[in-house]
């Protein structure tokens, strides 16, 4: 071999080591961060939000024992909800470690302007943490990366829907409950007029001032009633009446009359605005302290209710066809 051969041997030689070195894939699963959150317990955490990236936001505040919906008029929140989520965040470990370029944020959906979930919260320490969650190659793992830092991993323990963005998913939804065998009497007010309902016994009801050969169509009183005692809220708003809820004049108003305990008690929900973005409605029950919104499917039957919807539709006897002579011949 010329001294030619030798170096050129050498040269090769020293590229595949370079190739190798370069391109040699690294085991993600062994590039391990340890916890996201190394510094904080979730009994530290003070408060914490979960927004998606259009603009709905959950936030959720330690009060007094307990929590509260912060940007639902402080409405009490599920701590047992809470709580183990808290548990997860901190328990979130950056084992596999996926990028680590802002390109490689926004296609995992994990950048500052292209999220999946953004999880914030804040510790007892006044210290703030950011965590965006993204797009999810299987239902065990999600891609994950903290605000503060480029590295994006793929994480399992907690999923997007587990944080959710909607009120809902951290509090007790239930908005009105009333036993439907109690309800005696209900006068339902809106733009097509007065509807006055009473029990009529066997739990049927009557309409007031139904004509001769009229009858009421008991499943859809049955089926109003049962809308009005147990209404589902989907977000607090907050203890004061704001003009735009459009309560002062109502699109709908509902009387219950319930006898219970040998006691009468009447009860009032008011339906106001439409919220022209989500189509939910804004309403007030007399016996809750909050006004909040509810879904349109669950009101808009009150809303739009007629005489006519109340009423059975009458059965048009069905003519008989004449019978044509037969031709005898004779």
């Amino acid at each position: 071999m010329t001294q030619l051969q030798k170096i050129l041997s050498g040269l090769l030689a020293l590229q595949v080591v370079l190739v190798a070195v370069v391109f040699w894939p690294r085991q993600a699963a062994e590039t391990a961060a340890g916890l996201l959150f190394p510094d904080v317990e979730a009994a530290q955490i003070t408060a914490v939000s979960f927004a998606d990236n259009e603009g709905v936001e959950v936030d959720l505040v330690r009060q007094g024992g307990g929590w509260v919906l912060a940007n639902g008029g402080d409405y009490p929140a599920d701590g047992t909800k809470i709580e183990p989520i808290l548990d997860k965040i901190v328990a979130l470990r950056g084992d596999r470690l996926v990028a680590q370029t802002a390109t490689s944020q926004a296609q995992l959906q994990v950048a500052e302007d292209a999220f999946v979930r953004r999880v914030q919260f804040t510790t007892s320490a006044g210290e703030t943490y950011t965590l965006y969650m993204g797009s999810a190659p299987t239902a065990q793992a999600t891609h994950m990366r903290r605000a503060d830092q480029d590295e994006t991993y793929l994480v399992g323990g907690l999923n997007v829907w587990e944080a959710s963005q909607n009120a809902s998913g951290w509090i007790d939804t239930a908005y009105t409950n009333l036993d439907l065998t109690t309800i005696t009497a209900v006068s339902l007010q809106n733009g097509n007029g007065t509807f006055n309902l009473s029990q009529a016994g066997d739990q049927l009801w009557t309409l007031a001032d139904l004509a001769e050969g009229e009858s009421v169509n008991q499943t859809n009183v049955s089926t109003l009633l049962s809308r009005i005692s147990s209404l589902r809220l989907l977000q607090p708003l907050g203890t004061a009446e704001l003009p735009q809820y459009g309560l002062a004049s109502p699109q709908a108003q509902v009387l219950l009359t319930v006898e219970a305990d040998n006691a009468s008690r009447t009860y009032t929900l008011l339906i106001g605005a439409q919220n022209p973005d989500s189509g939910n409605y804004i309403v007030k029950w007399s016996d809750a302290d909050y006004y909040v919104e509810v879904s349109s499917f669950s009101v808009e039957s009150m809303v739009n209710y007629g005489r006519a919807d109340l009423l059975e539709v009458p059965i048009e006897p069905t003519a008989l066809p004449l019978e044509t002579p037969t031709d005898t011949g004779g």
